[in-house]
């Protein structure tokens, strides 16, 4: 009978691999040997070893929306810190990306740890433009810390531009931001989730209606000297576009001139000559309406607003000359144009 130990020895023992996020704790490992035929030898041999014993951590990353345009993320960990940021947005209506109509378009974030994003302690930007969109760290780190048990606030920022505004005015636009999470070095766990944000693009502003400007209305005809070549006439305007400068025009046949304005009522000082304007107080000028061998002179009254646009009466002012050569006349009164749309020389 041999009474050696069997040459046989034990098997090495298997080795299983998990990646999970540990913690460490007190703990002791103990390793035996004994013969592993069945062999009549009964040799052992144990030694115990302390380890640290191990807990299983998750690392999700969640994000809780408590208001349009904010939302809280933090992670499920106990023991692991991480860093997060958003790391990808698509804008989409009814499930189409709208992105081509986003360059012009003010798209950011900004998180901060006080409940509010009025001082944020990092700040992103998103570029819009061709390419796509871009997150862009602009102020702090490349992410946020969060602690174990530790939350943070997010804010999406949106300020529209015109053709967002064109295109999509009154809709209601899904920003859908990814967010990612990583535990810092040197460990290598990740992850991610998606924050869902409803966005009511605002409708472009009405145009300003264009201000009213109404004709002035010519009133009085009044002759001023005894050789009844001189007339004194005035008129009357309301409106919201305040004229700037006034005029006098004399129909000659083919066009409308500019005639000479006097400023005394004899009609000897020529304070405002052809082509010059009445200034914007103006509501009377002295005129020699220069009209022969019982011919009917039409004068009317012409505003200029702001920026070179004018408005001229609906009426005219009338005068006849006498028979003669003498230049003399008479205000003949107001009556309805009877060129409209002449043209001016």
């Amino acid at each position: 009978m041999n009474d050696k130990p069997s040459s046989s020895r034990p098997s090495a023992p298997r080795r299983v691999g998990r990646t999970a996020l540990l913690v460490a704790a007190a703990g002791a490992l103990a390793i035996s040997l004994s013969p592993s035929g069945g062999t009549a030898a009964a040799w052992r041999a144990e030694v115990a070893v302390p380890v640290a014993a191990v807990t299983m951590d998750s690392f999700d990353l969640r994000v809780d929306p408590v208001a349009t345009g904010s939302a809280t993320v933090s992670t499920t960990a106990t023991a692991a810190t991480a860093i997060f940021r958003p790391a990808g947005v698509v804008v989409t209506d009814n499930g189409s990306d709208v992105g081509s109509s986003l360059p012009g378009t003010g798209i950011s974030y900004s998180a901060a740890k006080n409940g509010s994003c009025t001082a944020p302690s990092a700040t992103w930007s998103v570029a819009t433009d061709e390419q796509g969109l871009e997150i862009r760290p602009q102020r702090g780190t490349q992410g946020v810390g969060l602690a174990p048990r530790e939350a943070a606030t997010l804010c999406l920022h949106m300020t529209p531009g015109d053709e967002l505004q064109r295109s999509y005015g009154g809709k209601t636009l899904t920003v859908e931001t990814t967010l990612a999470a990583v535990t810092p070095a040197p460990a290598t766990w990740t992850a991610s989730t998606t924050w869902v944000v409803e966005y009511q693009v605002p409708r472009q502003p009405e145009p300003e209606p264009a201000p009213v400007v109404r004709p002035p209305s010519p009133r009085g005809c009044v002759i001023t000297t005894a050789n009844e070549k001189v007339a004194a006439v005035s008129w009357t305007w309301s409106g919201e576009a305040a004229p700037v400068a006034w005029d006098l025009l004399r129909w000659d046949g083919s066009a409308w001139v500019s005639i000479d304005k006097f400023a005394d009522p004899v009609g000897k000082d020529l304070e405002w000559p052809a082509g010059h304007t009445l200034p914007a107080e103006a509501r009377s000028a002295t005129i020699r309406p220069g009209t022969f061998d019982g011919a009917i002179a039409h004068v009317k009254v012409r505003a200029y607003t702001d920026g070179g646009t004018y408005n001229d009466s609906a009426e005219v002012f009338t005068f006849v000359g006498d028979n003669g050569a003498s230049g003399h006349v008479e205000c003949g009164g107001v009556v309805a144009d009877p060129h409209p749309g002449g043209g001016t020389k």
